[in-house]
């Protein structure tokens, strides 16, 4: 299916002369088509074009949004831990948390989110990672976005949250697969505040993890949308890390993509791997 809304014209005429020039089969545009219109009557889209009227109220329903925060829950990736590091204690336990994501519902859900690149900010309704934990740990979490926390701080946990920022399609092509700097740099300013340190990665895709080896535990939390409370769930064991990795992480930029590569041939990771919160392999070994 090509998406071209605003020069669909020149998409016609171009595909048109491509087939008839025999570069195109036509057996390729049949075989498209074939499998677009399946999945359109499969759905009963050709007898009820239109959703039913009177339902826009159940918009971001709190059953909807549950629905949200388990798939946040069980596609969060354990990728590093030391012992004893996770689950967090709810109670009687001191957390510092910075960054710009771990407050931003607009860096939680990427692109293709209200609008098509995404944008920081409030953007939509939800709940972000900061609130979720500041309405579990209350008084014994503190937040700064930028790790300015009074001098000779110490606490027993440091959670980092690490983010791209919201991108869609080629506007968001890397080279370099690198997190932003600002965000990587909070991890080595909070390492000395703090007994254990997290990092919560949030990105569409797998990042290079090079500057993170002085962290005690390491989490891909991917773009976890309005529901911030599904992953401070794993976090604090509410809920079980059960999610491995279904992509092959590498090791390099120029490890992607990663056509013709055996599982472990320039990765860190292989595809389906993760680990629970006690450090036990859900999937195949680390590379």
């Amino acid at each position: 299916m090509v998406m071209v809304p605003s020069d669909y014209i020149r998409f016609i005429t171009t595909m048109t002369s491509l087939v008839q020039a025999g570069t195109i089969p036509q057996a390729r545009i049949d075989d498209a088509v074939t499998r677009i219109l399946r999945v359109k009557f499969e759905m009963g889209l050709f007898e009820n074009p239109m959703p039913a009227a009177g339902k826009i109220s159940e918009e971001g329903s709190a059953a909807d949004r549950a629905i949200a925060s388990q798939a946040v829950s069980e596609s969060a990736t354990l990728l590093k831990t030391s012992p004893n590091v996770l689950p967090i204690a709810s109670t009687g336990t001191k957390v510092l948390l910075s960054g710009e994501g771990a407050d931003d519902i607009g860096i939680q859900s990427g692109g293709w989110t209200i609008t098509w690149q995404g944008s920081t900010g409030n953007t939509t309704t939800g709940t972000t990672l900061k609130d979720a934990l500041s309405a579990k740990l209350g008084d014994n979490l503190t937040y700064d976005q930028n790790g300015a926390f009074p001098a000779g701080t110490k606490a027993d946990v440091g959670i980092v949250v690490v983010a791209e920022r919201p991108y869609a399609e080629g506007v968001g092509d890397s080279s370099t697969l690198t997190l932003p700097s600002q965000d990587v740099a909070l991890v080595a300013k909070m390492r000395p505040e703090v007994n254990k340190l997290i990092v919560v990665v949030m990105s569409g895709r797998p990042m290079l993890l090079d500057d993170f080896s002085s962290a005690d535990a390491v989490v891909a939390a991917w773009l976890p949308g309005t529901e911030g409370e599904g992953l401070a769930d794993v976090l604090l064991g509410a809920k079980p890390f059960v999610g491995t990795t279904p992509y092959t992480w590498p090791k390099t930029a120029g490890d992607a993509p990663r056509v013709g590569k055996s599982a472990c041939d320039g990765a860190v990771y292989p595809v389906g791997y993760g680990l629970d919160a006690t450090g036990k392999l859900l999937g195949p070994a680390a590379c």
